[in-house]
């Protein structure tokens, strides 16, 4: 049907292939640690919005002090959070919201919504909910993590926290999606430079 009206008939086995074609390309798209939809699919979903001159907000998430931590914990310890953020991401979106994996540390979400205070709040309090199942107990209770830099020295590091940028698409003009990526970089960074996790 196109706008209630009765349109035509589809063979089945052409609608399967389609289907199936689909869920090629997203596989084939997708972050491989959280299967989240990467790089392609977030520029081709943030298009389209530009260009149906639908407004949106673009949240861009990542993790404060990964490295330390992934070089503390090892990589398989970092892996595990990885996934555990995308599955925040997941359990936090509802079918206004976009959720995408750029890589590494670095999550984005395109919410298509006036507001996103509250969204960002949510993630961040089920993100730091967690902070016992990601942390040793006992860096847990000192809190922060001691890492040893290159010469050997042990540093104190803060423990896992998350900043997230938020950009709304109204700030860019003419559907400009390399400006509003530059914005949302200078937000994720100005969120980074408070203490703890913030938005």
């Amino acid at each position: 049907t196109r706008q209630g009206i009765y349109e035509g008939v589809v063979e089945t086995r052409t609608l399967l292939r389609h289907i199936t074609d689909i869920q090629i390309q997203t596989a084939r798209y997708a972050n491989p640690l959280t299967m989240l939809p990467g790089n392609v699919l977030i520029d081709e979903h943030i298009d389209q919005l530009c260009m149906s001159g639908q407004e949106f907000q673009l949240l861009y998430l990542d993790l404060n002090n990964f490295k330390p931590y992934n070089d503390l914990y090892g990589y398989r310890q970092g892996d595990a959070v990885l996934r555990a953020m995308g599955n925040i991401l997941v359990k936090e979106a509802t079918p206004e919201h976009f959720v995408g994996h750029i890589g590494g540390d670095d999550f984005v979400i395109v919410a298509q919504l006036q507001d996103a205070s509250t969204l960002c709040q949510r993630i961040i309090g089920n993100f730091l909910s967690k902070t016992e199942d990601f942390h040793h107990p006992d860096d847990v209770q000192q809190g922060y993590l001691l890492v040893a830099d290159r010469e050997g020295k042990s540093n104190q590091v803060p423990l896992l926290g998350l900043s997230i940028g938020v950009v709304p698409s109204e700030l860019i003009h003419h559907g400009d999606t390399q400006a509003l990526a530059v914005l949302t970089a200078i937000a994720k960074k100005r969120a980074k430079a408070q203490p703890g996790s913030s938005w």
